[in-house]
């Protein structure tokens, strides 16, 4: 089974009470939490080395060059907001309705 794999190099760990067991898992994970198998990149290595390390197993996958990132055209972004934010009291109970009114219209 392919299993899905990220790199963190950092993250908080009350963080981690927010992501769910997965329907299927590898045995090796043997019904763990994150916090028992997760760990932060910086404590193994300069994030330089891990950005060096990343980019030679790209490169041998891939035809990787550096770009300028100001010479990035960035009009395809143009209308394009990022932000995370929490949401409030009530953004949270009306998100929570629609879902419970959606499970009870499908069933």
């Amino acid at each position: 089974m392919d299993t899905p794999h990220s790199f963190l190099w950092d993250y908080e760990v009350r963080n981690m009470a927010y992501l769910k067991l997965p329907a299927r898992a590898p045995k090796y994970r043997s019904a763990r939490n994150h916090n028992e198998f997760v760990c932060r990149m910086k404590e193994y290595m300069p994030r330089s080395v891990f950005i060096e390390r990343i980019l030679k197993a790209l490169e041998s996958h891939f035809s990787v060059k550096p770009i300028n990132l100001e010479a990035v055209d960035g009009s395809h972004m143009a209308g394009y907001v990022h932000f995370t934010r929490l949401l409030s009291k009530q953004e949270l109970e009306a998100a929570m309705t629609s879902v419970l009114e959606s499970r009870a219209l499908c069933g």
